[in-house]
């Protein structure tokens, strides 16, 4: 079967560089950490599953072992013995390791996934009494993992963008360092920043947008997103989300910008649609916030009919703006 997914890992963004074409092909892991009562928890069947429907191989590196005779090392293995048989496996696969993954939940597939440099979801198993807090990724079930968690998780792995969502002309994905250019010829039309911050001179820029790659989408998943327009690949605008301190407490806040050439063609409407879509069905948030400021009124009238209310005045950075909230 051939996915979306299986023939570049880029997801038909053609913008992106040849270097960059690798995919996930080799999901390692043992099978006993994914077990109970001899078998497995619950939705690991499902995701192998989808794993190889996506032309992923799930390799359980135990059975490769008690296939060889190494039963008693299959019981309780060595990293040296996990990273040999990882490296066999690939090596007559022809797959590279920068195209591979684990699902570890034992200290010794934890280190051998490390040592090999892989990507890694850690699962910490309840049965196993092991407290995981060390790695990014921690998976306390599989009832809710699919591909597409896997392959984010991959992803981010080897900083390579994710991309959000579609919209009917629109994709919406993570900002990189390669974007630079294009972000300032964006913020150079005219009226860009009349009711946005401006860009921070180039070194400055290149530094908050790699900080901000690390922490925010690092950490929170989500962030101000680019725009790209999906006949051109052209990038048009930003939208996406950001945490807010309002009223003593965090609160997401949508924000958007759409090129000053691709304004009044309705690709702000679309483009927020699809953000808050993303919101109640991926994030699973029933609260959105925007503040605009209130000679704005183009902007006023967009979230009106995006079904958002007036909540209040709010001061923020020394500027006066009306607070709007949609709920669901």
């Amino acid at each position: 079967m051939q996915s979306e997914y299986s023939c570049a890992i880029y997801l038909g963004m053609r913008e992106m560089k040849e270097e960059t074409k690798i995919r996930l092909r080799c999901l390692f892991f043992r099978g006993s950490e994914l077990r109970c009562d001899k078998q497995y928890i619950k939705g690991v069947s499902r995701l192998l599953e989808e794993m190889r429907l996506h032309e992923v191989i799930s390799v359980d590196l135990e059975e490769l072992m008690r296939g060889a005779g190494e039963s008693e090392a299959a019981a309780a293995p060595k990293i040296s013995d996990l990273c040999r048989l990882m490296e066999a496996v690939l090596e007559e696969f022809g797959i590279g390791e920068a195209e591979s993954m684990a699902i570890a939940a034992a200290p010794s597939m934890i280190g051998a996934a490390d040592a090999m440099g892989l990507a890694v979801a850690v699962y910490e198993n309840p049965d196993a009494g092991i407290k995981i807090t060390d790695h990014p990724t921690v998976l306390l079930g599989f009832e809710d993992i699919d591909f597409m968690y896997m392959l984010r998780i991959w992803q981010r792995k080897h900083k390579i963008p994710w991309k959000i969502l579609e919209t009917e002309r629109c994709y919406l994905r993570e900002i990189t360092l390669k974007d630079m250019d294009d972000l300032f010829e964006l913020y150079a039309y005219k009226g860009m920043t009349d009711y946005i911050e401006p860009l921070y001179e180039r070194k400055k820029e290149e530094d908050y947008q790699r900080a901000y790659i690390e922490n925010m989408y690092g950490f929170y998943g989500y962030g101000m997103w680019l725009v790209k327009e999906k006949m051109t690949d052209k990038l048009i605008g930003r939208a996406g989300l950001e945490n807010r301190l309002l009223g003593g407490e965090y609160e997401l806040e949508m924000g958007y910008a759409i090129a000053t050439p691709y304004q009044r063609q309705g690709y702000a409407a679309e483009v927020c649609e699809g953000v808050l879509r993303y919101v109640k069905e991926t994030l699973g948030y029933t609260r959105v916030n925007c503040l605009i400021q209130k000679d704005n009124a183009p902007s006023i009238a967009l979230i009106k009919k995006l079904g958002f209310s007036y909540l209040e005045s709010v001061t923020e950075g020394g500027k006066l703006y009306e607070r709007y909230i949609k709920t669901s």
